[in-house]
């Protein structure tokens, strides 16, 4: 295998792939595909990346959008995953991910609107800290939390996204989730960049600083004014940078 800090391809791909990898390793049974990310959806040096938690699943929602799209595929067509035969339906994945960056507005309305804000339209992207998909976040959660080989399921999924951020080397990540901003600091090696309390580093990414916050959407999201004070720290972080 091609180290990942030297493999050239697409960081989006080189993704995938480390997924499927992972997936592979820790399962014998059919599931879910790990999050997939199409070609370009992530750029070197990009200014703001949005780290979430896991890829949400909804099955009457996703059936629908695989609907809109034109594709006479069922939910587990385009998502399951099988340990011998893969995913026929990978390509159909990639689109169906694409338009739900491109137009669920639920979700991902409001990182666009957080990313005018802080004046990174142009150069934003998303990635979850997990890979799994799941109905329910807190189930997740607790399969991974168990001793053995679930937690060594749940580091390797983590180590994967650092390594992705790595290679993105974005100049902002903000965590999105107050659990996964948890997680980050426990399983990434988050690390005080100053004494400031809210900004953070991650080793080998000396410029890049991680913001950790609650949700902008949803029932547990950040009130009006958390969310402005975090506009603020971003954008001033991110004028000491030009």
């Amino acid at each position: 295998m091609i180290p990942y800090e030297k493999n050239r391809m697409p960081i989006a791909r080189q993704f995938n792939e480390r997924a499927l990898e992972i997936w592979r390793a820790f399962h014998t049974a059919p599931t879910l595909m790990p999050a997939h990310y199409p070609d370009g959806h992530f750029v070197e040096k990009m200014r703001l990346l949005m780290l979430g938690i896991n890829p949400a699943y909804n099955a009457a929602k996703l059936q629908a959008r695989i609907m809109a799209l034109g594709f006479d595929l069922t939910v587990d067509d385009v998502y399951g995953w099988h340990p011998e035969t893969g995913a026929p339906h990978a390509a159909r994945l990639l689109e169906t991910e694409q338009d739900a960056f491109n137009n669920h507005q639920v979700f991902f309305g409001p990182q666009r609107c957080f990313a005018e804000a802080v004046g990174c339209l142009d150069s934003y992207s998303h990635l979850d800290l997990l890979h799994g998909r799941h109905t329910n976040m807190n189930e997740y959660l607790q399969s991974l939390n168990e001793p053995g080989t679930p937690r060594l399921f749940r580091q390797a999924q983590i180590d994967l996204t650092g390594e992705t951020i790595r290679r993105i080397r974005p100049q902002v990540v903000v965590v999105a989730n107050a659990t996964a901003s948890r997680l980050a600091l426990e399983y990434m090696g988050l690390q005080p960049a100053d004494d400031s309390g809210t900004r953070f580093t991650l080793a080998g990414l000396p410029e890049t600083r991680f913001f950790l916050a609650g949700m902008l959407s949803g029932q547990r999201a950040m009130d009006t004014f958390s969310r402005i004070r975090l506009e603020t720290d971003v954008k001033h972080y991110l004028a000491t940078l030009t």
